[in-house]
């Protein structure tokens, strides 16, 4: 029994010894991620999934078209902030009363933020912003569809 208890006290002792030396180091390993933290206006990737086959719902892919034909997120439309004023009369009808999910490449791109800022100027409420962009959705293994 004493050689078990010697066991846990020399572990318990190299864990604090360890921990006490991860913190001191200029660049310590983390041990743990923080909880991402959402802005009013942005969505997780899991609640985007669920909205994946819900007819209300809408995507909208801000990065350019050579870019969205490569891969995007089924069903989602190609909209850029450049093109916006020249686009959006002809969409307005089919996004009139629609949840929308707008996203970018990742959580860099500004372009799904200023669209999202435009479709609520032009009366559009429900309105997203998938922050974390379709990066996260491609490695989270979620479906994409590319341009023929």
């Amino acid at each position: 029994m004493s050689t078990l208890k010697s066991f846990v006290t020399l572990l318990a002792l190299s864990l604090i010894v360890a921990l006490v030396h991860n913190a001191g180091r200029p660049y310590p390993i983390v041990l743990s991620r923080p909880l991402p933290v959402l802005a009013p206006g942005d969505v997780s990737l899991s609640v985007a999934k669920t909205r994946l086959n819900d007819s209300s719902t809408v995507f909208i892919d801000a990065r350019p078209q050579a870019v969205y034909d490569r891969g995007h997120i089924p069903g989602a439309l190609q909209l850029t902030p450049v093109e916006f004023q020249n686009v959006f009369p002809s969409l307005r009808d089919r996004l009139q009363e629609k949840k929308l999910i707008v996203y970018c490449s990742g959580p860099r791109c500004p372009k799904a933020e200023r669209i999202q800022r435009s479709l609520q100027g032009e009366g559009l409420e429900d309105v997203l912003v998938l922050r974390v962009g379709y990066k996260a959705w491609l490695e989270a293994g979620l479906p994409v569809e590319r341009s023929p």
